[in-house]
């Protein structure tokens, strides 16, 4: 009997529901074959987020409460030693998607002019369409002195094989990307680009297990991670941040994880009321209630009750429940962001 074997590897999947799908050879019929049979395993490794929560942070004696945010991310994959970067996400360039790339010549791949103070400077090549291709990533920065285009020297990698490029602090300048794929078959394939550019977020800063960050630059990733991201300085009551949290291996440098964070003050989530009404038989009146906390006008908010999301119109929904047991709302969803209400003092709120 023969065994066929095929394999294929996702770096870096988009969110959602993937599905794989299996062809059988057209020509099977013509020998005979009725039927075929399969064995498929699928399996997912990496950094999963497995909890984020809104969290409050107590400052020193005469400060005032200020909220955080807490991700617990799981290294499903093989150990590793990375390093953890907190950015600002309106100060930063995030970029995913698929190139055509020539067997017979370079693919040049323009960068945003990078500013003063950039965290750091990422780009990657990752999964060919066509599994013989040999990709290769050069980059190349501006020089205004030698009015040429110039190498930027990165940790070494095997020669031809180079396909991702980590560059901390980068000097402001002009940026572009040469990328190869030598012995493609074809005239050449698609491959995915990955490009990324931080801004740094100097108010902010990284605990992982209860340490920051500051005093331990690389840390071993073997299963589950608590992080937790404060602000270093006490900020007024209606500040808000929108935060980006990145993992790199420190052996290749590449990305494991990325994860946006978007945290709210107190100030920001709506009051939720919660009335009790008549009982008719065997159920119940409800009515739920949401309104500005700084304003008090009605907030169409969604609000999460005894396991079900309820929308709210016009700031108000009112519903039939079982008489008994009737449970305490435990979340509300606004503009994308959830609060936690069990923990309305803490306030904060996270996408």
């Amino acid at each position: 009997t023969d065994l066929l074997k095929s394999s294929c590897l996702i770096n870096l999947p988009s969110r959602g529901t993937w599905e794989a799908v299996v062809v059988t050879d057209p020509l099977s019929e013509s020998f005979g074959v009725t039927e075929q049979f399969f064995q498929l395993s699928a399996n997912t490794g990496g950094m999963v987020c497995e909890e984020e929560v809104p969290v409050e942070v107590s400052q020193p004696a005469g400060g005032r409460a200020e909220t955080g945010a807490s991700v617990k991310w799981l290294n499903s994959g093989a150990p590793f030693t990375g390093q953890v970067f907190v950015s600002d996400r309106d100060n930063s360039f995030f970029e995913r998607k698929r190139i055509w790339v020539s067997r017979s010549a370079s693919t040049v791949e323009s960068l945003p002019r990078i500013a003063e103070g950039m965290e750091y400077l990422y780009v990657s090549i990752e999964n060919p369409k066509d599994p013989e291709a040999s990709l290769a990533l050069y980059l190349y920065k501006y020089d205004e002195v030698q009015k040429k285009w110039v190498e930027v020297p990165t940790s070494p990698q095997t020669p031809g094989k180079r396909t991702s490029v980590f560059v901390e602090n980068p000097p402001p300048g002009e940026y572009v990307a040469y990328v190869e794929a030598a012995g493609s078959k074809g005239d050449g394939t698609y491959v995915e680009w990955v490009a990324a550019v931080a801004g740094a977020a100097p108010e902010w800063e990284i605990f992982c297990d209860g340490t920051p960050t500051r005093t331990v630059k690389w840390w071993a990733w073997r299963e589950r991670k608590q992080l937790e991201i404060r602000r270093k300085e006490p900020a007024s009551s209606d500040q808000s941040a929108s935060l980006v949290l990145t993992i790199w291996d420190a052996g290749d440098g590449k990305l494991k994880g990325i994860l946006p964070v978007e945290i709210q003050p107190q100030s920001h989530q709506p009051v939720v009321s919660a009335l009790k009404g008549q009982i008719a038989g065997d159920l119940r009146f409800m009515t739920l209630k949401t309104w500005d906390r700084l304003t008090g006008k009605p907030v169409d908010a969604c609000v999460y009750l005894g396991g079900l999301w309820y929308q709210l119109f016009r700031g108000e929904a009112t519903f039939l429940l079982p008489a008994s047991g009737v449970a305490e709302p435990t979340k509300v969803s606004v503009d994308g962001l959830t609060f936690s209400l069990d923990k309305v003092a803490g306030g904060g709120a996270t996408r």
